[in-house]
Parts: structure tokens; sequence; C-alpha cells
């Protein structure tokens, strides 16, 4: 299933952690493209998305920009829990938001499952943007079978990124590396929510935008 056509998708290819001007690329996206398509009346600005996808950079980046207050979910979290929305500590959160709404008017918000973080305490997004990663191919010929691979893998969807991540979760915890649990076919805890959460709440369908994170091969 394809992204709905009426959300607005941009796209930033992808940063390595290493790159010397990462964040002068990443303040570059913000400003040029990802700003002007925040309204000025959102109040509450969230960044959803898969773990490690990017979603506290470009959002401690809009917060610089906006001068407005930012908060990370995982700043909110009770230690050594092996789970992440049952841990979340939901009334300091919300006392959090609320001084700083009242304070400076507007805030930004990210973090996993935040559809649902947001429901929990009584608060709806005001401009949702959803990140996800994406991969691309560089055409260095008019073969037939390089057209074919760009058509078929060069952009997929959100779906077909969720089975992709719920295919390699339960690869790897086939693997007998302890990393992935030492063969015990357990998906990891955080794994299965997100995937859970993505399949129930389907935020990448409600988004009003979408950030497409692009890798090339």
């Amino acid at each position: 299933m394809d992204i709905p056509l009426g959300i607005k998708q941009i796209s930033l290819d992808e940063i390595l952690d290493d790159a010397v001007n990462k964040e002068e690329i990443i303040e570059s996206f913000v400003t040029k493209e990802l700003l002007p398509l925040i309204p000025q009346e959102a109040q509450i600005i969230t960044f959803d998305g898969f773990d490690g996808v990017g979603k506290t950079s470009i959002a401690e980046c809009v917060s610089r920009c906006l001068e407005i207050p930012h908060f990370n979910l995982d700043k909110f979290l009770k230690e050594d829990q092996n789970e992440f929305f049952n841990a979340i500590k939901f009334d300091e959160l919300s006392n959090a938001m609320a001084s700083a709404c009242n304070d400076r008017g507007r805030i930004i918000v990210d973090g996993c499952m935040l559809t649902k973080v947001l429901k929990k305490i009584n608060y709806e997004s005001s401009f949702s943007i959803y990140l996800m990663h994406t991969t691309r191919m560089h055409l260095e010929d008019e073969l037939d079978s390089c057209r074919k691979y760009e058509i078929l893998y060069g952009d997929k969807s959100a779906e077909e990124l969720i089975s992709e991540r719920e295919d390699v979760a339960q690869r790897a915890a086939q693997s007998s590396s302890p990393f992935f649990g030492g063969g015990s076919g357990e998906i990891p805890a955080l794994e299965r929510e997100l995937i859970h959460y993505h399949r129930e709440l389907r935020p990448h369908d409600s988004a009003d935008l979408i950030i497409k994170i692009v890798h090339w091969i």
C-alpha cells in the first residue's frame, strides 16, 4: 500500500554520522524546504517514525530555527524497563509540555510511537511529520534491468518498509548472535512495539508531511 497521495513528501539525502558538514546539510534542508511547509499557527509540531531514522536531529534544528522548546520522548523514559510506551513518565511529559505551551505558545515533540503517546496524555499534534528511510539506485546506463530495479526497489512505500522491517527483525531473531537474542526467535521488545504501533495506528497514513531520508546505492 502506497502513502496516500494527499500527503506532501520531501526528501533529504542520507547523512553519515561522521559527515563533517552534517549540521550544515540539515540546517539547509530545514530552512529551505521544511520550515516553509510548517504552518505558523501550528502549536504542537511532531516528528514520528521508527527509531534511528533521524527524527531528533531534524527536530532539534527546527527548534533552534524557530526558537521554541523541543521535547524528545527518550528523555522521559524510566530506566531498565525493556519496553517503550509503558516506560514513559506520562505525568512528567504532560506537565512539561503544558508549561512550555503556556509560556512559549509552540513546542516540538519527537519520538517513537508519538501518536499513541500524545493520545495517552490527551494531546494532539497540530502538524505531524513522519520520517522514513528509502533506497534509490544511481542509474549509469539505460539497461532495462536497471530501470526495472529503480521502479521496484528505488522508492519504497511506508507499508513496504514496515514489512521489510518486520522481516529483518524476524530473521535477526533467529540469529545465533547474543546481540540478537542468541537464536531465541524473539523479536526485541521495542521492535515488536514499533511494528505493532505502525500496523495499528498507521502514523505514516495520517501525517501532514512525509520526510524521506534517502539512501543511495
